[in-house]
Order: structure tokens, then sequence, then C-alpha cells
């Protein structure tokens, strides 16, 4: 709800100065940080001052098979027939993974069969993601919940652990899927639930469960996406029951559970229908915008309700509207999306900021269809994404607006062409703003996805794979991360050897070559103006020096130049 902020004309006799200043600010060296060993893929999430990483991890490498809880001569016939017709050296894969010896296809086989099973409540869950943390670019797993699972003697892999926020004092905040504690059951086995998803925050020495309001049926659900250094933690989660719920919990004590021969405790019949489930978690529970305060021991507050910008007092049969807050700063400013109730009695999902018990729209509902802001620095400056028209298509475009101005409309991002999609991901204190955005269509018709980096000063938009100091391979394809100090987390994709599940190279058996692979690795963007430092790349890469990094002084007049007329003539867009 801001107008366009004013840019003051630029003298020329300054210009060059300012010019110079930027265009070389602008140039970086790549770092590489490692992946943790026990993973194939890593996704960037979030970097502090310090330059400390946290990432998502994908493809783990031997997952563990806790084999108590597969029946493979009576409830698992189908798996061990599976197993049963294939083999190495004569000896069945059925016989091999009943000692516990696994290859890439058993173990394939048996993930896809567990997996198949997720809900079941009797089989063992295996977790699709992990989170890792990297201090001097160097990985190591996160560990939140799980703990060692004394059939395999490892961890146990049964639950998803997502980091999602770092702050400077390394204190780190997420979510995880839940827990098990084994029970028996009708003569069975089973893994009771301790939650459907809860929050946390893990400090130097400790892990702090975020309870949400609501907690009355298999714990609840929350979810924690930013910590400020002032201890704030928002997210969402329950805070209330529908009747949609409580049927649930009846027909599951009731033992009314077709799903199976035999019913399954009331625990598990209820988190089977959330496990994984966004949506019914949603329609089930309300869910608002949350908030806690951590203090330096530990110490956390009861859940504070943000609130939403509509009465959903009436929705008592299942919940159809919610509130989301996806950051904090050091103030308690909260930023995320609500529903709201339109001029014309249309209810969309807005950006929205949380502050003081109110709950304030940025966006204005009649113009855009959808829109959410998920960043706030310290100065105030919100960023968010919204759903704008590009003639008669949908475009996701990007925002940034002041809340100290008494502007009422949210500023829209520059970007480089009228159809691309642009997600604004973060902002520092300096007002520097990254993120996503689609370039030009190639001639497949493919449009391939760069991180960018933002200027709110002279709101220019940059690519910032054209910014390296050295030539490579990697593709950046995202910037999910600003610090104070300039550098910027960002997720590349490179092309490498291949591995398989076992973490075993991949070799063609007609050519014996390596097979090659598209792996992704979060990456670090170092501001390195005069392109002196080597770029860190992934070990089969040579590194080599790019020409023509730092910029000669005919090439800034240029670039001037084209700041000059980028605004008069580009069709900016937005979110």
């Amino acid at each position: 709800m801001m107008n366009k902020l004013t840019k003051l004309s630029i003298a020329l006799i300054t210009a060059s100065a300012s010019a110079f200043v930027q265009a070389n600010a602008i140039n970086y060296s790549l770092e590489t940080i490692s992946t943790a060993e026990e993973f194939k893929d890593s996704f960037p999430i979030d970097m502090n001052d310090s330059g400390e990483v946290i990432s998502a991890n994908l493809s783990i490498f031997e997952h563990p098979i806790d084999l108590s809880l597969l029946d493979l001569d009576d409830r698992d016939l189908t798996l061990a027939a599976t197993l049963a017709s294939g083999g190495v050296n004569n000896v069945s894969y059925l016989e091999r993974v009943k000692k516990g010896n696994f290859d890439a296809a058993s173990l394939r086989v048996v993930l896809e069969y567990i997996r198949t099973n997720a809900n079941d409540g009797r089989y063992q869950q295996a977790a699709s993601y992990r989170s890792s943390f990297a201090e001097d670019n160097e990985s190591e797993e996160l560990v939140i919940f799980d703990s060692i699972n004394p059939e395999t003697e490892e961890l146990s892999y049964f639950n998803n652990e997502q980091a999602r926020a770092i702050n400077n004092l390394s204190w780190i905040a997420g979510d995880s899927s839940s827990t098990f504690t084994k029970a028996e059951f009708n003569d069975e086995t089973w893994l009771m639930p301790n939650f459907i998803r809860r929050g946390f925050v893990k400090t130097k020495n400790r892990v702090i469960e975020l309870v949400p309001p609501y907690d009355e049926i298999v714990g609840g659900v929350s979810y924690a996406t930013n910590v400020s250094d002032s201890g704030w933690v928002v997210g969402y989660g329950s805070v209330a029951e529908t009747n949609s719920i409580l049927s649930l919990e009846l027909a599951c004590k009731a033992g009314d559970d077709s799903d199976l021969d035999n019913p399954r405790p009331e625990d598990v019949c209820l988190w089977g229908v959330f496990n994984g489930n966004v949506a019914n978690q949603r329609s089930y529970f309300k869910t608002h915008a949350l908030m806690w305060k951590v203090n330096a021991n530990g110490e956390v507050s009861q859940p504070i309700d943000l609130g939403i910008a509509l009465d959903d007092s009436a929705a008592v049969n299942s919940a159809s509207y919610f509130s989301r807050a996806f950051a904090v700063n050091n103030d308690g400013y909260a930023v995320g999306d609500s529903h709201v109730v339109t001029v014309d009695d249309v209810v969309r999902l807005q950006a929205a900021l949380f502050h003081n018990g109110n709950v304030h729209i940025i966006t204005n509902p009649q113009t855009y269809r959808e829109s959410r802001a998920v960043d706030i620095n310290d100065n105030n400056i919100v960023i968010g994404t919204m759903i704008d028209l590009a003639g008669l298509s949908s475009v996701r475009k990007s925002f940034y607006y002041d809340l100290n101005s008494a502007d009422t409309v949210v500023q829209k991002i520059d970007d480089f062409a009228v159809g691309a999609n642009t997600s604004a991901r973060a902002i520092n204190n300096q007002n520097v703003i990254v993120g996503q955005t689609e370039t030009s269509t190639l001639s497949g018709g493919l449009t391939p996805k760069h991180g960018f980096v933002y200027y709110t000063d002279t709101d220019e938009m940059y690519d910032l794979n054209d910014l390296l100091t050295c030539d490579t391979d990697m593709t950046i394809v995202d910037a999910v991360a600003i610090n104070n100090d300039g550098s910027i987390l960002t997720h590349a994709s490179f092309t490498q050897t291949a591995r398989n599940i076992m973490g075993q190279q991949l070799v063609d058996s007609t050519t014996g070559e390596f097979v090659r692979e598209q792996v992704e690795y979060s990456v670090r963007l170092v501001p390195d103006a005069k392109g002196t430092f080597d770029c860190v790349l992934p070990e089969d890469e040579a590194k080599i020096k790019r020409k023509g990094a730092a910029s000669s002084w005919f090439h800034l007049g240029l670039f001037f130049i084209t700041f000059l007329f980028k605004n008069t003539f580009s069709n900016r867009k937005t979110i």
C-alpha cells in the first residue's frame, strides 16, 4: 500500500563515482559449501553474518532399514516375492536382505515398499530430507529430534527435520515431522507418534520444542520459520480444533478404521490423516500465525496467537482460512500472509504484518488475488511476492514496502521481462534484495531460472551468473539469503559423476565411462570487487579465472547509461 518511491535525479558529476562503487561491489567470487557426506544434494536455506549456513539435504545414501519392522515370512510376502525374484552371485536379494545386506537394487525396492505403506503405522518411516549446518564451508548433518535406533545402531531416519532460519547467535529455527515410540497393540509392534509436526529452536547446547496453543490431539501442529537475534521466533500452527477433527477422533476411538484388517491405535489412526498432508492439517485444525520468545537460558514463552485478518470464529466444522508468519525482525515486527475479506466479500490470501496484536494487510486484495510477505529487515522494509497479470496470464512478481513510509502502495520490483516469474527471498539491513527470476526463453521453450540481486536505492536487478569473477559450469539458479556483509547464499546446479543410493559412482556398461547427473549445491557468493580471489568449486571442476571481471571505466560508462534509460523504457513487473 505504498506509492512508488520517488527517486532523486542524479547529477552526472556524481554518477560516475556511484557507478564505480556499485559496479565493483557487485562482482562475486564463488565458494562451494561441501554437502554433508550422508547426502547427495544440498539446497541452501539461510546464512548469518558469521557466514554460517544451513541447508536442506536430499537423497540419503545407504538409508538404514529397521528389519524388526518387516515381516518377510507372513505380512510382507509381496515384498518377499519381489526380493526373491532377483539377486547377486546366485544369492537372492531376499536372503541377503534378511541378513541385513543391501545393494542399490534391493535397498531401492525396500524403500519404495515402506514408503508406499507410510501411513500404516507398523512400518518404518523413511526420511526424504534432513538438514545440515556449515561453518567454514564444511557441512555436517544437523540432528534435532532423531536418536540412535538400537536395531541399526545408527540414527533412525524415521523423521524429516527441516531447518528454516539461523540468527547471529547461531540459533536455528525449524520444524520436524514426528518421532516415534515402539509399542505393542493387538500382538503387533506399532510406531506411536509423539506429534504431527513440531517447531523447534536449536541453541548451542539444547533443542527447544515450540508447542502450539492447541496440542490436545496428537500434539497438534507447529512450524517455526524464522528467529531474530532478540529471541523472537515466528511460524504458525494449531490454535483450535474443528468439528471435523473431533468427529475423526471419535471414529478412531471406536476403531472405525477400514484401511486395515485390524484397527490401529487411536493416535496412529489420527496421525495417518495428517502425516505429510498440509491441506488436512489446515482444514482439521484452525491455523494461525504464531510467535514465541526464547531467552539466553533456553526458556520459551507460551505461544502467542498473532491472529488472522478475518473473523474465523464461525468456522466450526472445518477450517477454510489461515494465517502464517514467515519472518520477524529484532523489534518483533512479523510478516507473512493471512486470508482477508475484500469489499466485494471475496476471500483472498494476502501479505500481512503482525504487530501489537493487530493484523495489517500490506497489498491491495482488489488488485492482487494472492500475495505473501517473506522477509523484513531491521529498517522495517518488507519484501514479498504477489500474483499479477501479464496480458491475460497470471505471473508471480515481487515487491518491497517501507513500513516507515506514508505511502499506501507496495513498490514493485523491476525484473527482466513482462512475463517473468520473480520471487524475492531475502533482504539485508542495507536494503539489498536477493531471489529468483526467469531469464530469456530458450529456443526449446524452456525459461531458465537464475538468482538475482536487486538494489532498492537504484531499482536495478542483476543476474548473479553475470557477476562471477571466474568461469564455471555451475549455474546460480536461486539466491535465498544475503547477510549484512553482502555475501549471498545461493543454489547452484552442477553436472558431475552420478552416484546411486549407496553412494557408489555409476559407470555406463556400454561405454565404460562414468555416468553424469545434475547435482544441487549450496554456494556462497562473496563480494570481490577486483576479482582477486579464486572461486572454490566442486572437486572435479577446473578453476578458471574469468577474464575481464574487473570493470573498466568504459564499461562503467555503459553501465551508467544503461541504468539511466532502463527505468524509462523497461516494463517493470510486480509479483
